[in-house]
């Protein structure tokens, strides 16, 4: 019997996870469970990651306690939010929440001042959402944050995580790609992105795939733990990706639902989608491959057969006809060869394994 501990970070609350592997099937139970509360301080909103951290360390300690012996650990957490480190190793202040409103017309204030919106999609295929690691940090640049200006190295928060435990820093792909920060066709760190916040590649990581092995417990924490040399795996980072990873599909045509604090419909492809008639509303995130979701408010009126608010203009555009948009709304000649909800190769909404036609 082989045992694993995985930690699954949500951004409301986080668990450990005891895996059980016979060589046949794998048993799980739910080890540890605690709360991930934002912290509202001196006007912004941040994470205590010294809390989730200590909340690993414990949930270790309970493992040797019970002398079970572990093969190793991986740690997935949600996308875009990220830790400053000093030249020692120390956490400098605690990581911004991706919930704090200091980032509110950040997307506009980039593409406006950096690169238009067109050719940073191009460059990403991911979703502008004021969060995303880029805008946070263009953010924290334009207002002087000195967590930003001193920082050593920047790690995204399972890799920082990992780091505490280790010592060692990488920056995993999936949850690197959530940050808009990855260039979708080198698949790393994009230079000039990182030029415009103040930063160069080598303040981050080595990029890792999942599966990579980031090193194993640090002195301090098998004392703390009373566990051995644990080796810790960088998983898909990404909880996501790493939901995606655990659909029990024969192969890739399928669609996945996965619904945390966040709600996210979506497809898998071998390669992001970057042509311009695939909609930014889309978000393309690195997996194991590439993998598409639809946002959390398209989500009832594509169940519904319906074309979500502010996105019906292209339905009316689209010449399918077993697409599921009223007739009158396809005036021939004014429409595309197709709808840019219906990519090729990314998927077909009307097809009814997905989506039976009204």
């Amino acid at each position: 019997m082989k045992n694993y501990l995985a930690v699954d970070l949500g951004a409301t609350s986080g668990r450990t996870v005891l895996a059980s592997y016979d060589g046949e099937k794998v048993d799980m139970q739910v080890w540890t469970r605690f709360e991930n509360p934002q912290i509202p301080m001196t006007g912004h909103i941040y994470w205590d990651l010294s809390y989730l951290y200590y909340e690993i360390v414990k949930a270790l300690r309970k493992t040797a306690e019970a002398k079970i012996g572990l093969e190793s650990i991986g740690i997935d957490t949600w996308g875009c939010d990220f830790a400053f480190f000093g030249k020692q190793g120390q956490l400098i202040g605690q990581p911004f929440c991706y919930r704090d409103p200091h980032t509110d017309g950040a997307v506009e204030e980039f593409t406006h001042v950096h690169m238009n919106a067109e050719a940073l999609y191009h460059k990403t295929g991911i979703q502008f959402m004021p969060f995303n690691s880029l805008f946070q940090l263009d953010t924290m640049r334009r207002t002087g944050i000195t967590a930003l200006h001193a920082a050593h190295k920047v790690m995204f928060i399972p890799d920082a995580l990992s780091f505490l435990l280790t010592g060692h820093c990488v920056c995993e792909y999936t949850v690197a790609s959530t940050s808009q920060l990855l260039n979708a066709e080198t698949g790393d760190l994009d230079e000039k992105l990182l030029q415009f916040v103040g930063l160069s590649r080598k303040q981050f990581g080595p990029m890792v795939q999942p599966g990579t092995l980031i090193g194993t417990l640090t002195p301090q924490v098998q004392q703390a733990t009373g566990m051995g040399a644990l080796p810790v795996i960088a998983v898909a980072g990404h909880d996501t990706a790493s939901a995606v990873a655990s659909v029990p599909a024969e192969d890739a045509d399928f669609a996945y639902l996965s619904c945390g604090t966040w709600s996210l419909l979506g497809v898998l492809t071998d390669a992001p989608i970057l042509s311009e008639e695939f909609p930014p509303e889309l978000y393309q995130r690195g997996r194991c491959g590439w993998h598409h979701t639809f946002p959390q408010e398209h989500l009832r009126p594509l169940a519904a057969g319906r074309m979500p608010q502010g996105m019906e203009g292209r339905a009316r555009r689209c010449q399918r006809t077993q697409c599921p948009v009223p007739a009158e709304h396809l005036p021939g000649a004014h429409r595309p060869r197709r709808c840019t909800l219906c990519p090729p190769r990314l998927h077909d909404r009307c097809h009814p394994r997905i989506l039976p036609p009204c």
